[in-house]
């Protein structure tokens, strides 16, 4: 890329080149990739937790559903969207960490 070609230009060694420019870069993807995958994590270890006879969220949650318990449903549905939601608050907050033009002001 130009800005890589640019600091090597500029007489900036290797290591930096790579921590500094690329690394930072590739990392926009990597977040993004981490976020939308989070809640599919959590979505499968109902799948995990039934071949497995683990009990945990998942397997808890499909009890809810069969024994028809709206409290128990709905405080898990809370539980899992609170993590989603700390999973984006996250992203955003490395976001900025990693690109210093992105900024929340």
């Amino acid at each position: 890329m130009d800005y890589v070609r640019t600091a090597k230009a500029k007489g900036v060694s290797g290591p930096d080149v790579v921590m500094k420019h690329v690394f930072r870069n590739s990392l926009l993807p990597l977040i993004t990739m981490f976020v939308t995958i989070f809640p599919a994590m959590l979505a499968g270890s109902i799948v995990i937790e039934k071949i497995f006879t683990i009990h945990g969220m998942g397997s808890l949650t499909l009890e809810a559903i069969t024994l028809r318990d709206r409290e128990l449903l709905l405080a898990t549905t809370m539980m899992i969207a609170g993590v989603n939601l700390l999973a984006l608050l996250l992203a955003d907050i490395l976001y900025a960490f990693a690109d210093p033009r992105i900024s929340y002001q």
